[in-house]
């Protein structure tokens, strides 16, 4: 028998080997020098940044997932973001990145976690809700949700008068409860400057909170509280213009847009006109700002709807604005936009995307032909189109749904989502006169 010191000197020798073995792995090193980072995740996508911290100017690379390559290329400058376009919705997965050099393996990054975004239902229960029709055309054109007892809609309704049953008087907001709509009007001035107040058709609405909703009717803009609104501001930009849509996420900068390619702001103390560079009228106008750098970013988009002689894409920033390409896009374009900046929408004649407003946009798939008025939603995997012909497509992350059974002869125009409740408006189209104001409710079961 072994005395005790010596079985001690043995176990003692293989730890040592064991711990020089770990320190000394067979193979390329694991080295912080191969950085890779998740830029941003849906439920099918995963971007992944790249780079090699000692080689600012690139080098060639592969990235596997859960041990096999997904994808290889080769990187220009510091870092780069590639796309894994192969994954599934709510599962986890671990890469990894390999630098490369004459095909081999050099520098191995280490591991990342990833789990990908969970589709949403596409399970909604529907009410419909119709105003006015009688006495001619009322349409809705835009909404927004507070919450899931206060909703509001602007646009045109015309009602009987209560008193002289033969008087129709305009309504140009409606407001929900949680248990009924009720309709309202809100004033402007009959033109910019003291004049008498009217009851103009409204086209935009902006929440900035609870208690501070702003209307935008004709060139006008006011302020409403949930009982009474403010004096109306007309905003020139040098004279008067027809807003079609407002977007601020503060006091300090709204955005008003419409026609002519007119675009003014808001800075907190007074509207100033911006110039766009373009004549054509501005339809839609949206913004994110970046969870992690606080950086906003904020799109337009404009066409003459019925004469199709040209799109653009402004980016706007503060008092300037550049051009964003458009290569891609359909030759009518209704609505812009995005969940945080990653991704940005556009819908028209057709809808379509990019990753990089560097990038040509690509045609989305899987949704109708119909055109498209609208585009909003809660993120990435939560997303809703409204249209013509009553359409209504959800894309839950994963797949796009249409809903036939809520088609038929009418128009969404305006849409808002928050959480579980969609709420789109528009108005009756049957036989192709205009009739009854028309919402649609949406609730998530």
């Amino acid at each position: 028998m072994k005395p005790l010191g010596t079985h001690l000197t043995l176990i003692l020798c293989a730890i040592l080997l064991f711990s020089a073995c770990k320190k000394n792995p067979v193979g390329p090193p694991v080295t912080p020098n191969v950085q890779l980072s998740a830029d941003y995740v849906t439920c099918t996508e995963v971007w992944l940044k790249i780079g090699f911290a000692d080689s600012p100017g690139g080098g060639d690379y592969k990235i596997t997932r859960d041990g096999s390559t997904v994808l290889t290329g080769t990187i220009n400058g510091a870092s780069t973001v590639v796309y894994d376009t192969t994954a599934q919705a709510k599962k986890s997965y671990t890469y990894a990145a390999y630098k490369l050099a004459s095909g081999q393996v050099k520098e191995i990054s280490p591991p990342l976690s990833v789990t990908t975004l969970d589709s949403t239902s596409h399970d909604f229960t529907w009410q419909t809700f119709n105003f006015g029709g009688d006495a001619g055309s009322c349409l809705l054109r835009d909404g927004t949700i507070i919450n899931d007892t206060l909703v509001y809609a602007v646009g045109e309704v015309y009602l009987k008068d209560s008193i002289w049953q033969t008087t129709y008087s305009p309504n140009n907001l409606l407001t929900w409860d949680g248990k009924s709509w009720t309709t309202s009007r809100i004033y402007f001035y009959a033109a910019c400057g003291p004049s008498p107040m009217v009851s103009y058709p409204t086209y935009g609405i902006l929440p900035l909170s609870s208690k501070d909703i702003w209307i935008a009717g004709g060139g006008e803009i006011t302020r409403w509280n949930g009982n009474s609104q403010s004096d109306p501001v007309c905003v020139e930009s040098p004279m008067s213009f027809g807003i079609n849509k407002i977007y601020g996420r503060d006091t300090n900068s709204v955005y008003a847009v419409g026609d002519v390619g007119n675009i003014a702001q808001y800075d907190g103390k007074a509207w100033r006109s911006i110039s766009s560079g373009t004549s054509l009228a501005i339809q839609d106008v949206w913004g994110t700002v970046d969870a992690e750098t606080g950086q906003s970013q904020v799109l337009a988009i404009a066409c003459n709807r019925f004469t199709i002689d040209g799109i653009a894409v402004l980016q706007l920033s503060g008092n300037t604005v550049s051009n964003v390409q458009t290569r891609g896009l359909p030759p009518t374009v209704s609505s812009v936009w995005s969940a945080n900046g990653k991704e940005w929408y556009v819908c028209g004649d057709a809808l379509c995307k990019t990753k990089s407003l560097n990038a040509p946009w690509q045609g989305v798939t899987g949704i109708p032909p119909n055109f498209k008025e609208c585009i909003r939603g809660n993120g990435p995997n939560d997303i809703f189109v409204v249209g013509d012909y009553g359409l209504v497509s959800h894309f839950n992350g994963s797949t796009w749904h249409t809903y036939p059974a809520l088609q038929g002869e009418l128009i969404y125009y305006g849409l808002a989502m928050k959480e579980d409740l969609i709420v789109a408006v528009g108005g009756i189209t049957t036989g192709g006169v205009g009739g009854a104001a028309t919402i649609l409710m949406g609730r998530r079961n």
